[in-house]
C-alpha cells in the first residue's frame, strides 16, 4: 500500500470507527417538535400522517444535500423529528416548505442549533 493511501486511510478511519450519533453530535441540527393531538400518544391515523411527514422531511433534505435525518422520539405530547448536518439554516430552509404544507406540522416549534448540544440555538414557530 503506497504512502496516500495508508494516510487516506489513517485520516477517514477513525469517522468510520465513530457511531453515528457521535459524529452527529459534532454538526448542526434541527429539531422539529410536532404537538400530538393527545398528550400522552397519538392515534394510530396520526401517527400513520407523522411518520408520512417525517419520510417527506428526509427527502427534502436529501435532496438538496443539506443534511440527514436521524430519526425521531414519541413522548412529552410530541412528536420530535431529528436532522443534522454542516448547517442549521440550510437544514432548516430545506424542509421548512415541506413542514409549511403539512396541517400536521401547524404551530410546531423548531429548535436550530448551532453545534453540540448546549451550543447556541434559536427556535422558530411555525
Amino acid at each position: 500500500m503506497n504512502r496516500s493511501k495508508v494516510v487516506r486511510l489513517i485520516t477517514v478511519l477513525p469517522l468510520l470507527l465513530l457511531p453515528a450519533a457521535s459524529r452527529a453530535a459534532e454538526e448542526q441540527a434541527v429539531l422539529v417538535h410536532l404537538s400530538l393531538s393527545a398528550p400522552q400518544s397519538a392515534s394510530k391515523a396520526e401517527l400513520t400522517g407523522l411518520l408520512k411527514l417525517e419520510e417527506q422531511v428526509a427527502l427534502a433534505l436529501e435532496r438538496a444535500h443539506a443534511g440527514e435525518h436521524d430519526g425521531n422520539e414519541i413522548g412529552g405530547g410530541e412528536f420530535t423529528i431529528y436532522c443534522y448536518g454542516p448547517n442549521g439554516d440550510r437544514i432548516f430552509a430545506a424542509i421548512e416548505p415541506v413542514l409549511r404544507a403539512s396541517a400536521l406540522a401547524k404551530g410546531a416549534r423548531i429548535v436550530i442549533r448551532y453545534g453540540k448540544p448546549g451550543a447556541r440555538q434559536v427556535e422558530r414557530l411555525l
